[in-house]
């Protein structure tokens, strides 16, 4: 029986997998969570609260929240920001949060290796190589962190 899931952000799929699993961890996948400059930071700062500890994910939130009466710019971010602080900071951070995550963070990484295998299956040798010492560094740094 699996012990974690990745799922996408859809009430109904996560409520489907607690009731087929009732003791499952699950994730919502890290790759759905995340042009004006001010709002991208503003953006940025709630795409980083997954990779924060856990027990500090309201604090950086608020942090980044006192200063963003001087952003500058016409669009009114109330509605964003009331609904990551609601939806996300005070409500599913257990879903979402992704600091402890050892591994794969989001749904994606199986597609794009299912590709990645695909194509080294037509790759040359080199290629080959190249492939397993990407995956190997990614592996390394995903255990360091």
């Amino acid at each position: 029986m699996p012990t974690t899931i990745f799922l996408d952000y859809e009430v109904a799929i996560r409520n489907s997998a607690y009731s087929v699993f009732p003791c499952i961890n699950a994730k919502g996948c890290f790759f759905h969570y995340k042009d004006d400059d001010n709002i991208h930071q503003l953006v940025r700062r709630a795409a980083v609260l997954p990779l924060i500890p856990f027990d500090e994910v309201e604090d950086v939130w608020f942090n980044a929240l006192t200063d963003i009466d001087q952003i500058d710019t016409n669009i009114n971010y109330t509605a964003f920001t009331d609904y990551v602080t609601t939806y996300w900071v005070e409500q599913n951070s257990h879903l979402w949060n992704h600091y402890l995550t050892q591994g794969p963070r989001t749904t994606n990484r199986l597609e794009g290796m299912a590709q990645q295998a695909e194509e080294t299956c037509h790759a040359s040798t080199s290629n080959q190589i190249k492939l397993l010492k990407h995956e190997e560094a990614f592996n390394a740094l995903t255990m360091i962190q």
